[in-house]
């Protein structure tokens, strides 16, 4: 029989402190659902995702947990569990281990810097083609 030993501490400050995009967040989860970590280090190793599920709204967390169980990757539906907007659960199992790393990621941040991309290209492209205007009507 062997063991490992885990500085859980350890754990909890290291995933509790990566940013998703400005205002998102990362916890990681056993294959049942059991919260590894979690901002809210109360909840951890005694409350399951499903346990909590109202946090995160109209989420499919079931299909979640099975997902991960089951080694699959995928994204669904849900709330911020902390400011209540509308937001993606991508979740990945990691395949050396039984758990499953979720990322809480507001939509309104990834259109926040697909808007700031496109706003960018759209002012490079007026430039140029102010640019060629100006051109041709010197010739």
């Amino acid at each position: 029989m062997a063991g490992v030993n885990i500085d859980t501490g350890a754990l909890l400050e290291r995933y509790n402190s990566i940013d998703a995009f400005e205002h998102g967040m990362v916890f990681i989860i056993y294959k049942t659902g059991l919260l590894l970590t979690y901002p809210d280090e109360n909840l951890t190793f005694t409350h399951t995702i499903l346990d909590i599920g109202d946090h995160f709204g109209p989420a499919n967390l079931n299909k979640l947990v099975a997902d991960i169980a089951a080694g699959r990757t995928d994204a669904v539906n849900a709330l911020h569990p902390v400011t209540g907007r509308k937001s993606w659960l991508v979740y990945q199992p990691v395949s050396s281990c039984e758990w499953g790393v979720v990322a809480v990621v507001p939509r309104m941040d990834i259109f926040h810097a697909r808007n700031r991309v496109l706003a960018i290209l759209a002012i490079t492209l007026l430039a140029l083609f102010g640019g060629a205007v100006a051109i041709i009507r010197r010739v």
